[in-house]
């Protein structure tokens, strides 16, 4: 049996033991919460209602010495839609270390209260929602399939889960969420702690402090909110912006506190006679400089050691020893961090490992110190005085030890004996890309030729490794010529070639096109407008919104273009240049044609991923300017003959086939939407 599959058969029997254990059950009401009647909606409340549906009321209240948290929701089935879509009820539980306690679920009809609670009924299913991403937890899915639901009905259903993960100690960390993209009719909030513990509370987005009292010698802090209208939010924000109120609850004093708890996670230990250590040893030997070794054991767990993780229980946090990942070849975040640390170590490098957020990065300094608050590890290294970042679970990965790129993390927490405060991690390097596009224009008929040749560095070239490596020519041929299909409907791909550059880290693609349509004809002229086409769908476009949030542009990219046209006899052009700057870019055009060569060439620098809502307006001023002046008309007289060239606006929007043609991952933005 293959290694991969004994792993996963001692994942599934460890999962089906703890399953069998933890079976939901029902169990009454824990003494400690506070009972709160299901609220009424005013009609102010019905009209914001979405998908058939309203919240009546939504409750959480946390016990953290008991390691409990009850949950509480009543929804109103306001449309037979609504029905068709909620009439099952789904909870989510680690069988590792929860426990599903069933309290009630029933139908609200006028008077009658009618009961749905069957555990025996339920279905436990063994989702896997991050397989797709090589990533196993073993958690669980309890679903209850309502009967006899109706219009009108409303849905009241009560649970707690008992148990806390055990690596994560008895200190508590959470949030409360205080606003949501629908409307909430009640809200309510409670954690309950011993007096003597210290809990510390931070808001966001709102000034909603808890009232406190006491309760049985016992601290209580409650959160209130009543007939909660929804946050509508602009599209197109900032993948790290999060714009709803939100409250972090968390015991953790400081960073420190959580650099202690996360030390022995990844404490060193080394065995001369292990793996580890023989491969530690066949690096030196191929390697002289601690610089290119470095750069060797880096490329041995971005390459050889795949990605995947089972991360059930503790093996959330918990990386397996390096010696393991090494015997397996696979590990998460974590164990490759680990082994990569343990290598450096034994070559003599000093080596860390740096918890980090990969979605919220850059604001994790707004947030409370807890272990939760990251989602993802990388590592730090010393050479030479110097100090480098990566992330060994990025592949394919080439050129120089400086050129590499490291994603835009934001924030960090060294785990560093002595690190007492995050640090602000170095800032990406901008992908840098140069096209090359050249027509052969044949003749006034429309017959042409395109080659593309583009040069890509960094991240790009990092992508396009791993496009070419996993889809075929084919399909990338495919999706660049829809493309340029945009432009010109009768183009037919030639060729595509792709070569890389390990020592530079460029990549370098080329493709040829033949083209039956270069000219459109308008009343007697031939005509043929042309405009930079990757950096136009580069561009990230406003709409005309008010803005209440950040918009989002995407990573920073400097992207050279330049587009030669041959054309079949001589041609009377406009020579011009075009600069514009603003805070989030730089632009410029030139244009200059002698003879029947004409050469457009043009430059776009991202300066951020982002702008703010006090530069939103100039921003789109900008890209008004930018728009009325990217594009270059060709054309010629068919009554006398008589040839020009001259600067015009835009000819088409934007085409998400750019992301397609460099891959790059780190172009997409994508918009975060918190629902409940």
């Amino acid at each position: 049996m293959k290694p991969f599959a004994i792993a996963f058969s001692l994942l599934l029997y460890t999962f089906l033991v703890a399953a069998q254990n933890n079976k939901p059950f029902v169990g009454p009401l824990p003494k400690w919460i506070t009972l709160n009647e299901t609220a009424v909606a005013p009609d102010s409340l019905l009209a914001e209602a979405e998908d058939g549906v309203l919240y009546l009321a939504y409750e959480k209240q946390v016990n953290p010495a008991a390691n409990t948290t009850f949950y509480k929701a009543a929804i109103q089935m306001r449309t037979q839609e609504g029905v068709e879509a909620n009439s099952e009820i789904t909870v989510n539980f680690d069988p590792s270390y929860q426990k599903l306690i069933w309290h009630h679920i029933v139908i609200r009809r006028g008077n009658s209260r009618i009961n749905q609670l069957q555990v025996s009924r339920q279905k436990l299913m063994q989702q896997e929602s991050d397989r797709a991403k090589h990533l196993y937890d073993g958690s669980l899915s309890a679903v209850q399939i309502l009967a006899d639901v109706r219009k009108g009905d409303i849905v009241e259903y009560a649970y707690s889960l008992a148990g806390r993960n055990p690596i994560l100690g008895n200190l508590y960390t959470g949030t409360f969420d205080l606003q949501f993209s629908i409307p909430v009719a009640w809200l309510y909030y409670k954690i309950v702690v011993p007096p003597h513990r210290q809990v510390q509370f931070v808001n966001r987005g709102n000034l909603q402090a808890p009232t406190f009292n006491k309760q049985e010698g016992m601290a209580v802090y409650e959160w209130k909110a009543a007939n909660l209208m929804p946050l509508r939010t602009n599209n197109n924000i900032p993948y790290w912006y999060d714009p709803y109120p939100v409250t972090m609850i968390s015991e953790y004093k400081n960073w420190e506190q959580v650099v202690d708890w996360a030390l022995p996670l990844y404490a060193v230990s080394t065995s001369a006679t292990d793996n580890v250590s023989k491969l530690a040893t066949t690096i030196k030997k191929q390697h002289t400089s601690d610089l290119d070794r470095l750069l060797a054991a880096l490329r041995f767990v971005q390459d050889e050691v795949r990605y995947m993780g089972f991360e059930m229980g503790e093996g959330s946090y918990r990386p397996h020893t390096p010696q393991q990942v090494l015997e397996n070849r696979y590990g998460d975040c974590k164990d490759k961090v680990f082994l990569l640390c343990r290598l450096l170590h034994d070559l003599g490098i000093a080596a860390y490992p740096v918890l980090v957020n990969s979605g919220k990065g850059k604001v994790l300094n707004q947030m409370l110190p807890a272990p939760t608050v990251f989602d993802h590890v990388v590592i730090t290294a010393q050479v030479n005085g110097k100090t480098y970042y990566f992330d060994p679970t990025i592949s394919n990965q080439r050129g120089a030890v400086d050129d590499i790129y490291f994603p835009d993390y934001g924030y960090g927490l060294i785990v560093r004996a002595g690190t007492k405060q995050l640090s602000a991690l170095p800032r990406q390097k901008p992908a840098k890309v140069e096209i090359v596009e050249t027509f052969e224009v044949h003749n006034l008929q429309g017959e042409a030729s395109l080659s593309v040749i583009t040069k890509s560095y960094g991240s790009a070239a990092d992508e396009l490794r791993t496009k070419f490596g996993n889809d075929s020519n084919r399909e990338i041929q495919g999706g660049y010529t829809k493309f340029y299909q945009q432009y010109f409907k009768n183009i037919t791909p030639q060729s595509l070639t792709f070569a890389n550059d390990s020592i530079t880290g460029m990549v370098t693609t080329t493709e040829k096109y033949k083209i039956e349509d270069f000219w459109g004809e308008v009343r007697n002229l031939k005509k043929a407008t042309l405009e930079p086409f990757v950096i136009t769908n580069l561009v990230s476009r406003p709409d005309n919104n008010l803005r209440t949030a950040p918009f989002a542009l995407g990573a920073p990219v400097n992207c050279n273009e330049k587009i030669i046209i041959n054309l079949p006899e001589p041609w009377e052009f406009h020579n011009d240049k075009i600069q514009l700057d603003h805070e989030a870019f730089s632009y410029k055009a030139q244009y200059k044609g002698i003879g029947s060569r004409v050469e457009l060439v043009y430059n776009f620098q991202g300066k951020k991923d982002h702008v703010t809502t006090a530069e939103f307006n100039s921003y789109k001023k900008a890209i008004k300017k930018l728009d009325e002046q990217i594009g270059y008309t060709l054309t010629y007289s068919i009554e006398d003959a008589t040839a020009s060239g001259s600067a015009v606006g835009l000819l088409s929007g934007y085409f998400p086939y750019w992301y397609i043609m460099l891959g790059l991952s780190v172009f997409i933005t994508y918009q975060w939407k918190k629902r409940r």
